[in-house]
């Protein structure tokens, strides 16, 4: 069936006015020239081709369109069904026990004979993205998709050209931060949305906003504030619970207090150190639409409040005296600390029993609590006079090896050739090699940095002034003997110089996932004596061993491979960008590295990914979630093969508009965008094959030709010959 339509250009009201007053003008015109001056034939031909004139001088002002409509049988649609969460909510039906996307699809399979009848469907299912379902099975696909974002029906014309319409199933929950009626008027086709669910408030019991801190202390209270919201539900009270795995940690009963709203403060003390995961839960109510908004998980970076330290000298002295009060005056540092004031074999002439002094709790301390402290430091200690063997020397070993921080100070004496760690178990993991020869040194000497870059030197925060206080730092004194060699893969962090080379003082490298250091010398207490003398202070002094404890513990700041991940939560189907910052022993930037991130999602299943050098140590990539929940995030980096360490970080991935903190309908909005598009809204009950045909009818009209006649070139070749023809009458006739 074939249509021929014209259409006229529509004048606004001050056109209309321009209009008639030029009508009127060229009417009171035609009259001044023609009245009285032709009669007859001559003054009818002249009125007629005036007539004309004015004929085709309306049809350019009115620009007519002239276009050819052609009804086709069977018309393209497309039918897209909003997949989100918000469509699992069961409030459709009669009884209102079945859930929207249900009611979609059952609506869809009662009308399919109309549908196969009137048009060619084509299917798709709406989330984040618009995808098309496959030979139309939308059996297997559940509304677990993220907020839809509606404005992705304007892909339709590219996806699917030949679409004359489409109809839109959803409960017009949108997500996805676009204005969808903008979309929909630029489609170009019309729009109808057939809303599925209840048009009034689902009821529900959500937990609105959760606020956690990202890092806490162990042992240390943990505030977590809780807002916590009803909706068309009677709820007068409620416990809200913080969980860790499947045991409470906290609780409290909070009253709405005759509102919908209410908030809460719980406390908790985490046991334990490392990344954990909580979650708050609330109760679950029989009548509630939606059960995934009544809980939430956070993530807690758990640390020690303070670093336990385990210090233990063989001799009293100044050493012992100004660093033990340094460690004891640090709040970060937990302290426990014996010195030795006797050995067993110095004779003394008086039972053991009567002496005031307590025996060394060698077993208990020393083995019995070892991993109890994150950090052990031996100064002159002779282990083997108290009855320390093999296997104490190897549990000190694993104790390194496992994550702990070991420093031996003492001289070369004690911890040369000839001392007791040679040939030991723990001797593995010192990065001095105790049986090399000694060699003679100056016994009084300034302490160089031999690797500036480490931050175990880094005494102030610019370089610079960091060398510059190095150089004024009072000189240490020894006995003029050191250690000859380090262990291969050890950073000779600082030293002397000599005549045939360097003499190293201050070593130190990372074991397992430990780290170990030796420190030369017995007399740094100077550093902090003689400044403080000249009048400077002993800054120099507390810096150093702050950064030296801070480095054996592991201190985020000081590892060799640090992760950077985003700190808020991002959003699904936003990229999470992974960065990498590679040093190598001596903490330069490492720039040949090979870096590697295994990221494991909600669901447990990981994936290993390369990271892209960026430059000067970095490196990176970037992933797009496409779950909600914690992505675990580790990464590895190597040089040739050797493993230069190691970290890891969480990123919780939340969703950018969360259908869960509202599911109810929202049918005026679909009323809205619909009309925006050109189409309609009916609710599901309302939709019928009555009301299918009839839409699809007004769709099933297509244009095969569209020709503007108004600008066409006969038509103003005719009203110049008129106009030329009318001139030339007047001439002949003598009436110019």
């Amino acid at each position: 069936m074939n249509d021929l339509l014209v259409h006229l250009r529509a004048l606004t009201a001050v056109e209309h006015l321009v209009w008639l007053a030029l009508l009127a003008a060229l009417s009171v015109f035609a009259l001044l020239t023609w009245r009285g001056r032709v009669s007859g034939r001559r003054s009818l031909l002249l009125i007629g081709v005036r007539a004309v004139e004015g004929i085709l001088l309306t049809a350019i002002f009115f620009q007519p369109v002239v276009e050819r409509r052609v009804r086709v049988e069977r018309v393209p649609v497309a039918i897209v069904v909003d997949h989100s969460e918000s469509m699992a909510v069961r409030d459709a039906g009669e009884a209102g026990d079945v859930s929207r996307w249900n009611e979609a699809l059952s609506k869809l399979e009662l009308t399919r004979p109309d549908w196969e009848r009137l048009c060619r469907p084509v299917y798709y299912v709406l989330g984040s993205r618009l995808k098309e379902a496959p030979g139309g099975v939308l059996s297997a696909v559940r509304p677990d998709g993220p907020a839809s974002d509606f404005a992705r029906i304007g892909e339709i014309p590219r996806k699917a050209p030949s679409v004359r319409a489409v109809f839109f199933f959803s409960d017009g929950r949108a997500g996805g931060g676009r204005d969808p009626a903008a979309a929909f008027s630029d489609l170009g086709i019309p729009v109808y949305a057939i809303g599925v669910g209840k048009p009034e408030t689902a009821p529900d019991v959500l937990l609105a906003s959760l606020r956690a801190p990202h890092f806490a202390f162990k042992n240390t209270d943990v505030e977590v504030v809780v807002r916590v919201e009803k909706r068309n539900i009677t709820v007068d009270r409620l416990t809200v619970q913080v969980l860790r795995g499947d045991e409470s940690v906290a609780a409290k009963t909070v009253e709405f207090a005759g509102g919908d709203a209410a908030e809460t403060v719980l406390v908790f003390r985490p046991d334990s150190v490392g990344l954990q995961t909580y979650s708050v839960r609330l109760p679950v109510y029989e009548k509630e639409s939606n059960r995934k908004n009544n809980s939430q998980a956070f993530t807690l970076d758990v640390s020690r409040d303070r670093v336990r330290v385990l210090y233990i000298s063989g001799q009293p002295g100044p050493h012992y005296a100004f660093l033990r009060h340094q460690l004891k005056t640090n709040p970060s540092v937990e302290l426990v600390s014996f010195v030795i004031l006797r050995d067993p074999e110095d004779a003394v002439g008086v039972p053991d029993n009567q002496l005031a002094l307590i025996p060394f709790p060698t077993q208990d301390v020393l083995v019995g609590q070892m991993n109890s402290f994150d950090i052990i430091v031996l100064e002159q200690f002779a282990f083997s006079s108290f009855g320390l063997g093999p296997s104490a020397m190897a549990a000190l070993r694993d104790y390194v090896e496992k994550g702990g921080g070991l420093l031996l100070i003492g001289n070369a004496r004690m911890l040369g050739p000839a001392g007791p760690y040679v040939g030991t178990p723990v001797a593995e993991v010192l990065p001095f090699a105790l049986d090399s020869p000694l060699r003679a040194g100056p016994q009084r000497y300034i302490l160089e940095s031999y690797a500036p870059d480490h931050p175990l030197m880094a005494i102030e925060e610019n370089p610079e002034a960091a060398r510059a206080l190095w150089a004024r730092m009072p000189a240490l004194d020894g006995d003029g003997q050191f250690l000859a060699k380090t262990r291969p893969g050890a950073v000779v962090v600082a030293g002397c110089p000599a005549a045939d080379g360097r003499l190293p003082v201050l070593a130190a490298w990372t074991r397992g996932r430990g780290r170990a250091a030796m420190f030369l010398s017995l007399t740094s207490w100077r550093w902090a004596l003689e400044e403080a003398g000249r009048g400077q202070g002993a800054a120099g002094y507390q810096k150093f061993w702050n950064n030296l404890l801070r480095w054996l513990s592991a201190s985020r700041e000081f590892r060799l491979v640090r992760l950077s991940v985003p700190n808020e939560p991002v959003s699904l189907g936003e990229e999470i960008f992974l960065k990498a910052f590679v040093r190598d022993e001596n903490y330069r930037p490492m720039n040949s590295a090979q870096v590697r991130a295994v990221i494991t999602d909600p669901a447990g299943a990981a994936r290993q990914r390369d990271l892209a050098f960026l430059g000067k140590g970095e490196y990176a990539d970037a992933f797009v979630p496409e779950k909600d929940g914690l992505y675990r995030v580790s990464v590895r980096a190597f040089s040739n093969g050797r493993k230069l360490g190691e970290d890891s970080g969480v990123v919780r991935c939340a969703r950018l508009w969360v259908e869960n903190r509202d599911t109810s309908t929202d049918f005026p909005s679909l009323t809205r965008w619909a009309s925006a598009g050109g189409g309609e809204f009916v609710p599901a009950a309302g939709f019928s094959s009555e009301w299918l045909e009839k839409n699809v009818s007004s769709s099933a009209w297509s244009f095969e030709r569209r020709e503007a006649v108004w600008n066409a070139k006969g038509i103003f070749a005719v009203l110049i010959l008129l106009l030329f023809g009318e001139w030339l009458g007047r001439r002949r006739w003598g009436k110019i």
